[in-house]
């Protein structure tokens, strides 16, 4: 008996632990995304100040990114549940 509960409790700790490693994993890609965002948005903000002529291709491969990054995100929560 005392072996199938340590089997059942092993088992819930583990799935705990993996449930907040991929937790940790959205939030750290949701961080990216966002990170990503706000870049292009400083770097769009700088090309309409300075009209520096690669800036906004920076920018957009940023925005890209970020869109990219989101797009992981969804797909991960989706595959979790």
């Amino acid at each position: 008996m005392k072996e199938d509960w340590a089997d059942k409790y092993r088992f819930g700790d583990s799935d705990f632990r993996a449930a907040r490693e991929t937790e940790a994993e959205l939030f750290a890609v949701a961080a990216a995304a966002l990170l990503a965002a706000v870049l292009s948005a400083l770097l769009g903000l700088a090309w309409f100040v300075t009209s520096i002529w690669f800036l906004p291709a920076v920018a957009l491969v940023l925005i890209s990114l970020a869109f990219v990054l989101a797009a992981s995100m969804i797909l991960s929560l989706i595959r979790c549940r």
